[in-house]
């Protein structure tokens, strides 16, 4: 009988533990790396979308690809035939650590970003869709409406759209949207002194795989930053014509700016011509490689041709260094405009 009074008596102990989640309970998830974090994401993204999203038998490659100068973070890749998982995150206590987590595949079209907590909770910040010209559309127009301009006294029947550019990246588009506003200026204006006139504006969004990734205002307001450019408004599209940058050049800061190609394939170097405004400077789409040794990935100029009007998202580069010139422009991405014939 005691035997049977002692294991009773264990029993019963053990259903109370098990009411109080204290016995035989499984260890709380903790995320302590890159590739924890990855995956947490893929079994979240298997969850919900078990059909579409990456199987659990890829075999995947890891790759740090943390910039040489960059101070207090870590960029971690993975890759396989047809999924990149891209991670980051700071260099904090594991306590403390938020992972960003993109899952994309340029060959199947789907995106998601989110972030993975250390105790394992996932946070959708962009839900896991298919990469359309209509889902980057709505992005942008999203971006637009959200934007401290158009919230501080934007007319909400007035904005839309009038031009759409297709990129030469794969599931990217620049967005040209068209609104009025109620007073001059740009951002939040509270507390300004404003002139009450009708203010139109032109905003040209660049998305790229669902992400924004440019944004300005009349050619001249850098929506992400919240600041001036220093630029002057061109066209089309709100961009700058050459003559328009190198009057006021603004370097190493991301501009677009129009123009005629010439010299496509007639020079030594991955670069062509681009003439607009009565100026003129070299348009660099591959080889761009800065001093530290990154390198900038090449654009696509397939199906361009000398004597076409494109435009160009990029930067004008400073003082020159080892690989690259003062005044050289390295394409981030180039749009059809108007072919020559």
């Amino acid at each position: 009988m005691p035997k049977t009074k002692l294991y009773f008596g264990v029993v019963v102990l053990c259903m109370l533990g098990l009411l109080l989640g204290s016995c035989a309970s499984e260890p709380s998830l903790e995320v302590k790396s890159a590739v924890e974090a990855k995956d947490v994401s893929l079994n979240y993204l298997r969850q919900n979308d078990s059909q579409n999203a990456p199987s659990s038998d890829i075999v995947w490659q890891e790759e740090d690809v943390t910039p040489q100068d960059w101070v207090g973070g870590v960029f971690k890749e993975f890759t396989s035939d047809k999924w990149t998982v891209k991670v980051s995150y700071p260099v904090l206590l594991p306590e403390n650590t938020i992972y960003q987590v993109v899952v994309s595949s340029i060959k199947l079209g789907w995106h998601w970003k989110g972030t993975v907590e250390f105790d394992g909770s996932v946070t959708e910040l962009t839900a896991f869709k298919q990469m359309s010209k209509e889902e980057s559309q709505r992005i942008a127009e999203e971006f637009v409406k959200n934007s401290p301009t158009f919230i501080f006294d934007g007319i909400e029947d007035t904005l839309r759209l009038t031009e759409t550019l297709t990129a030469r990246c794969p599931y990217c588009w620049v967005f040209v949207f068209v609104f009025d506003c109620s007073s001059a200026g740009y951002g939040d204006r509270t507390g300004q002194v404003l002139a009450q006139v009708i203010t139109h504006h032109e905003a040209s969004i660049a998305v790229e795989q669902l992400t924004v990734t440019s944004a300005v205002m009349d050619g001249k307001w850098d929506m992400i930053r919240q600041e001036m450019t220093g630029s002057q408004q061109g066209k089309p599209g709100g961009s700058l014509s050459v003559g328009e940058l190198l009057a006021r050049p603004v370097y190493d800061t991301e501009v677009m700016i129009y123009g005629e190609v010439s010299l496509l394939g007639e020079l030594l170097c991955p670069c062509f011509e681009l003439t607009s405004g009565e100026a003129t400077v070299s348009v660099w789409y591959d080889l761009m490689t800065e001093n530290d040794g990154t390198i900038k990935p090449p654009v696509d100029v397939t199906g361009i041709n000398n004597g076409d009007i494109v435009v160009v998202t990029g930067e004008l580069k400073g003082e020159g260094g080892t690989h690259y010139s003062k005044g050289d422009f390295w394409a981030t991405a180039i749009f059809d405009v108007l072919p020559k014939n």
